[in-house]
């Protein structure tokens, strides 16, 4: 019905959220020693805001924004082959 559908939908959008969330929590711990590392320690691109907004908005904002799903095709494809890269 109409309140299982709503309840549903606050679920899921609280759900992918939360993982949005931790995905940028993660980017902000690991990034920041391997730019340390790539730049030195006093760069501008080392700051750890710097690395969680950039991702952000580079990344995230333009994927989230796709009107079909057919426009992350070609990203999925590519994590595909990420995640086969990694894993093997």
């Amino acid at each position: 019905g109409k309140i299982s559908s709503t309840l549903l939908g606050i679920i899921l959008f609280l759900y992918l959220y939360g993982s949005l969330v931790a995905f940028h929590i993660v980017v902000g711990d690991v990034f920041p020693p391997l730019m340390e590392a790539l730049l030195g320690k006093d760069s501008f691109w080392c700051q750890r805001w710097v690395i969680i907004i950039v991702p952000a908005l580079v990344i995230t904002l333009p994927l989230s924004l796709a009107r079909t799903l057919e426009a992350l095709s070609a990203v999925s494809g590519f994590s595909l082959v990420a995640l086969g890269y990694t894993a093997g």
